[in-house]
């Protein structure tokens, strides 16, 4: 990422992207994947940002869901245990159908 911009706006440090990287996450334009320190474009910015994501170990892809019901479950199941839950992270790996026929 930090080659890119450069070509357009000359020699920038990483503290120059790291700015950038708040901004858009502050703006909800992207999401970070946690298990690999990685960013993703928001798919749908007019959503509530409780996403979960889908990461495909074989081909690196990562898919963006939104599932209502699993926030509202997490959430309700903080409160029963008195707890008040203020982010959650979900991110699923594994493998394509495809990539698992290959291994059999």
């Amino acid at each position: 990422m930090l080659a890119e911009l450069q070509r357009g706006r000359g020699r920038l440090g990483p503290p120059t992207v790291y700015r950038a990287l708040e901004f858009l996450l502050a703006h909800k334009l992207i999401h970070k994947i946690e298990t690999s320190s990685a960013y993703i474009v928001c798919c749908d910015i007019d959503h509530s940002h409780q996403s979960q994501f889908m990461i495909r170990e074989d081909r690196g892809a990562t898919e963006e869901i939104r599932n209502d019901e699993i926030v509202e479950r997490l959430r309700r199941l903080g409160e029963d245990r008195g707890f008040a839950v203020e982010r959650q992270v979900i991110e699923a790996r594994g493998l394509c159908s495809a990539s698992r026929r290959a291994q059999r």
